[in-house]
């Protein structure tokens, strides 16, 4: 009897122990899948919304930003970026300093004519170590120096800065300004004329319509040579968050070795933004720029590299010019935290 009794306790235990094992399976089981169903709602980080504005409509000129857009780059840095193309009435400039985009894209002497107005633009980047600007002329007419555009018509943005600066340093009292058209029409029909462009377009515009008998000079050999399609942003942006600006400055710079290991993709991604463009003309602007945007001090520091001696040069190029109209500290155009260490 007592063994039997004995035999039933250690069944009733046995069954209590294994409902017991039963229940904290049961709870550890419900646990798991608990947690996995809050791990499976919980949000991804967010990324920061910023937006870019740029000089001109989508082009390979551009490829920094763009290609780091359609490769995912600046996802990858915690960034959701927009990009606003730029255009005839669209003042990058003013929308960075209205506070519509974060980032703005131009020339040097955007930054400093910006401050001038008020606006407290900063240059946190270039693309272009060589100033792509270039005067065209006919090779019947050749322009041996600069000095050569007097007596002759140029066709040029008279208020810009690099033409002030020529008007300057070489004395164009007798060249015939007339704002430029839009068109190389008149220039074409002038063997004696002059007329600005960019050394990434229109040199491969002309030659695709036959017109082999013209030549360029880059507007960089005359001595004026700003930072070209530099990345601005507000003294008050790069106060707020230095850590965002860093992270675009990186993503943008990954944009251009990206670029040139995927042509294709990305000249396919630009002419998708901007029809208007081709194909053919996007690949003759990629490696005619290639060494403006790798050479110079880009080839020993990296895409993207600047220095103070660059930006103090262009300050007093456009103080003399009369471009800016009086002294400032020229070190708040520019700052080095990113590139140039």
């Amino acid at each position: 009897m007592g063994n039997e009794w004995a035999a039933q306790r250690g069944d009733q235990q046995m069954v209590r122990y294994s409902r017991g094992v039963r229940c904290l399976v049961t709870a550890a089981i419900a646990g798991l899948i608990l947690a996995g169903l809050m791990a499976g709602s919980a949000p991804a980080q967010s990324l920061r919304k910023i937006k870019v504005v740029t000089n001109w409509f989508a082009q390979p000129e551009q490829a920094t930003v763009w290609a780091a857009l359609q490769a995912g780059i600046y996802k990858k840095h915690g960034l959701d970026v927009e990009i606003q193309q730029g255009g005839f009435r669209v003042s990058h400039v003013q929308v960075v300093g209205a506070g519509q985009a974060q980032f703005g894209m131009g020339n040097g002497d955007d930054v400093y004519r910006g401050r001038a107005q008020g606006i407290p633009l900063v240059a946190i980047f270039t693309t272009f170590q060589t100033y792509p600007q270039i005067m065209l002329y006919h090779k019947s007419h050749p322009l041996k120096d600069f000095k050569d555009i007097n007596g002759r018509t140029a066709f040029v943005t008279v208020r810009s800065s690099f033409w002030q600066y020529l008007k300057r340093a070489y004395k164009l009292d007798q060249a015939k300004e007339i704002a430029y058209p839009g068109s190389l029409a008149p220039f074409l029909a002038d063997e004696w004329a002059t007329a600005q462009g960019y050394v990434t377009s229109e040199p491969y515009l002309l030659q695709l319509q036959g017109h082999t008998d013209v030549g360029w000079k880059l507007v960089a050999d005359s001595g004026y040579n700003p930072y070209g399609n530099i990345l601005y942003t507000t003294e008050q942006t790069l106060r707020s968050d230095p850590q965002m600006v860093s992270e675009f400055v990186k993503a943008s710079l990954e944009g251009v070795p990206y670029y040139y290991s995927h042509l294709d993709d990305v000249d396919k991604f630009l002419l998708e933004q901007n029809p208007q463009h081709n194909l053919a003309a996007m690949v003759f602007s990629a490696r005619s720029m290639e060494p403006l945007v790798k050479g110079g001090d880009a080839r020993t520091h990296g895409v993207g590299y600047m220095t103070a001696a660059r930006w103090q040069e262009l300050y007093g190029q456009l103080r003399q010019a009369g471009v800016l109209d009086k002294d400032e500290d020229y070190t708040k155009g520019f700052t080095l935290q990113f590139v140039g260490k």
